[in-house]
């Protein structure tokens, strides 16, 4: 079985970003986040804009775009990184910029599906979901 490609997801925050920006996504499907990319139309100054990327109150990933910089990407946390299909995937703004917010976010999401909640494989979650403990039936 080969392992398909990784799914990306999109999610953008429009204009001025503010401490208050989120914006959240119920996933259709359950997976491993394995990278968190974030960009901006207009980059921050003075300092960072920063975000989380969230599951309820459990962080995913974090973000820092530095001062002056378009773009960054995102340091996963990795015992958090799997999640369900129908969570929320947040994202939370916590930093803007100092002296000018960014503007114009987008935040991408990649993410494999072939990962379940305890990193088997597609093949692994057939069987483990078919209700018996994976052993070949002859």
């Amino acid at each position: 079985m080969s392992a398909a490609a990784p799914t990306t997801i999109n999610l953008q925050v429009p204009g001025t970003i503010a401490t208050t920006s989120a914006v959240a996504m119920r996933m259709p499907f359950g997976g491993r986040l394995v990278g968190v990319t974030a960009a901006v139309g207009t980059a921050p100054v003075g300092s960072a804009l920063t975000l989380d990327v969230k599951t309820g109150s459990t962080v995913k990933a974090a973000v820092s775009i530095a001062a002056a910089a378009v773009s960054a990407a995102g340091t996963l946390v990795a015992a958090q990184d799997m999640f369900a299909q129908g969570d929320v995937v947040e994202v939370d703004v916590t930093a803007v910029g100092s002296s000018t917010a960014g503007a114009n976010l987008v935040v991408t999401l990649v993410v494999d599906q072939s990962a379940d909640q305890t990193g088997q494989n597609e093949y692994d979650i057939a069987v483990l979901r078919g209700g018996h403990d994976g052993g070949v039936q002859a």
